[in-house]
């Protein structure tokens, strides 16, 4: 296990990250000591990873609400619907581009992403009503197979990425580098990792709910934030409270 941990932290991979893989195994290591697998948990003889950059200026950050307000009156039409779907959802990038009209459920007020990422099933989400309020000011499709936002899906998210920071240089966000981007044995370039991304919109609407009081649970239910394990314990999940929830974030 420490020879584990000594060599990916070796090829890059940040303190955090590594404390998380160690966290994981150790919880299947106990699993298998509880079954009487194994005599005891490798885990429990390594040391997790201090983290020897700043708090702050070299970690991966939200959006503030000015920002995200300056983001918007520079982005065009289909962009600015990207936006405020990732801001009132929590979606990646990849499921917000790719979102077609039979997701839209205004009597249920809800939005459904087919496939979403990480877990791999279709998920649900209640829709806030600034963002129903924009869907309903789009051009109605012929059909409900129609993307919403027709000019960005089906783009490779890297190329989605790079026109997005473009939109935040024209808004005039400032960002820097958390780290140097780490060899992994593709032929692509290492990408460096910044502070700010399309992915600071999944922190912002943690964040704003977080702070908001509305428990971890319903977090969970509502971004798909973990393992396809975590979330399928809370896929029973009644919408009800979490139009609730998701009521904490402001307009934009």
């Amino acid at each position: 296990m420490r020879a584990f941990r000594d060599h990916r932290k070796k090829t890059g991979v940040t303190a955090t990250t590594l404390n998380d893989y160690l966290t994981i195994l150790s919880a299947y290591f106990n699993g298998a000591w509880r079954d009487h697998i194994i005599s005891n948990n490798p885990c429990t003889a390594v040391e997790l990873v201090k983290d020897s950059v700043t708090p702050t200026k070299r970690r991966k950050q939200p959006f503030s609400i000015e920002q995200v307000e300056a983001l918007l009156a520079k982005a065009n039409r289909d962009w600015r619907g990207l936006i405020r779907t990732a801001f009132y959802s929590g979606a990646r990038l990849e499921n917000c581009a790719n979102l077609r009209w039979r997701g839209i459920d205004y009597q249920k007020g809800s939005i459904t992403f087919e496939r979403y990422s990480k877990i791999g099933d279709d998920h649900t989400v209640p829709m806030h009503p600034a963002l129903r309020e924009h869907f309903l000011s789009l051009k109605t499709p012929k059909n409900d197979d129609e993307f919403l936002f027709p000019s960005l899906a089906g783009r490779r998210v890297a190329n989605l990425s790079k026109q997005f920071r473009k939109i935040m240089a024209s808004a005039r966000i400032k960002n820097w580098k958390v780290r140097k981007g780490s060899k992994t044995g593709s032929k692509s370039a290492p990408r460096d990792v910044w502070a700010l991304g399309f992915h600071s919109f999944r922190r912002t609407h943690v964040s704003i709910l977080a702070n908001a009081g509305v428990s971890e649970e319903q977090r969970i239910a509502i971004t798909a934030n973990g393992t396809r394990e975590i979330h399928k314990g809370y896929t029973h999940h009644q919408l009800s409270p979490l139009h609730k929830a998701v009521s904490a974030l402001p307009s934009v």
